[in-house]
């Protein structure tokens, strides 16, 4: 399941790439992807099966499909989830990068 999709290392909106006004090949980080890159596509030129999701609703439905397919036939799929760069993040804590270490 992919769920980066320019959310996780400050990727930028399609908005933001259209108006830099070059081609975003020559500009971008290596951290940035480009905004509705569908990776779903490239598993199925390998014979797997793809599914893109953009709303909870649509991920649940994209699961179920995904073990339905995996139970129907053996081969792999991906399910691709679009989430927004700029979506407010949960607080993350590890108690193995916090705790003291003496």
């Amino acid at each position: 399941m992919i769920v980066n999709n320019n959310g996780i290392y400050n990727g930028v909106d399609e908005e933001s790439w259209s108006e830099l006004g070059v081609d975003p090949a020559r500009v971008a980080p290596p951290t940035a992807l480009l905004p509705n890159t569908r990776y779903e596509r490239i598993i199925e030129a390998f014979g797997g099966k793809g599914f893109f999701a953009e709303t909870p609703d649509k991920l649940r439905a994209a699961l179920k499909s995904a073990f339905d397919e995996t139970r129907k036939v053996k081969k792999p799929v991906l399910i691709n989830v679009m989430i927004s760069p700029y979506a407010d993040r949960k607080p993350q804590e590890f108690f193995w990068l916090t705790r003291s270490k003496m």
